[in-house]
């Protein structure tokens, strides 16, 4: 790897974490979009900071009072801080460096509350698998049911089950195979939730695939499940001993 695609898998990665460590939060209503730029930093453009809440922490304390001396203070430089000029509280931000993209990550998760850090976890441990669906926290505080499609919610399946390489022998495209897909993830461990089929739609619009659906998980599920999920991730990526002895 040469010194400019190692910069550029770097920023990549650093954009990458810090637009899903956003999303886990991002505001009901609101809109936000993180923006890799090629010198290496990133563009975060937030509309609906949420108010702050005396009885509880959140991953939004940073940006609410004076922005740009809090990001200063804990060595985070930009290029761009200016509240939006819409009606809710929002924010126009210019990270100059991967490295000030990663000390704001690091800044928004250390003042995440326990049920924000769960989805998180969890959100990043299914990326890390290849799953591209984040959790998320909604305004009181509780994680959003978790909906998969049915190829991301059978390859988790077969991930936990450290069978990624051979075939479930469940048919997906079928609701008896997506009802079937559903009952063996809830007989996943440490996990109390309902997980329901959801057939999709063809005729809509936009068109709605099968999906299976995850009851609320608790805090403490989702880190399990996060838990598992990294470990089987870990596994799967670890080379298989050749068989058989030495000629």
């Amino acid at each position: 790897m040469t010194n400019e695609s190692g910069f550029a898998a770097v920023a990549a990665f650093a954009a990458r974490d810090l637009d899903l460590t956003l999303g886990v939060i991002r505001p009901a209503g609101g809109s936000l979009l993180v923006q890799q730029h090629s010198d290496g930093g990133a563009r975060v453009r937030v509309e609906g900071v949420p108010a702050a809440d005396d009885d509880r922490t959140d991953g939004w304390a940073w940006a609410r009072g004076d922005v740009k001396s809090t990001l200063a203070e804990h060595g985070i430089m930009t290029w761009k801080c200016e509240r939006s000029t819409g009606t809710r509280l929002g924010w126009d931000i210019i990270l100059p460096t991967a490295g000030a993209v990663r000390l704001l990550t690091a800044l928004i998760k250390s003042g995440m509350n326990a049920v924000e850090r769960a989805a998180l976890a969890l959100t990043l441990a299914l990326y890390e698998a290849g799953i591209e669906v984040r959790a998320a926290v909604d305004d009181d505080e509780a994680l959003q049911p978790l909906a998969l499609d049915a190829e991301d919610a059978l390859a988790l399946w077969k991930l936990l089950h450290g069978t990624s390489d051979r075939p479930a022998h469940i048919d997906i495209s079928t609701w008896a195979g997506l009802d079937k897909l559903a009952g063996r993830l809830m007989r996943l461990p440490k996990l109390a939730v309902l997980i329901e089929a959801q057939p999709g739609c063809d005729d809509c619009a936009p068109p709605k695939p099968n999906r299976v659906r995850f009851g609320a998980l608790t805090a403490d599920e989702a880190q399990s499940l996060a838990a598992a999920v990294a470990r089987r991730t870990a596994a799967a990526a670890q080379p298989t001993a050749p068989s058989g002895g030495q000629a």
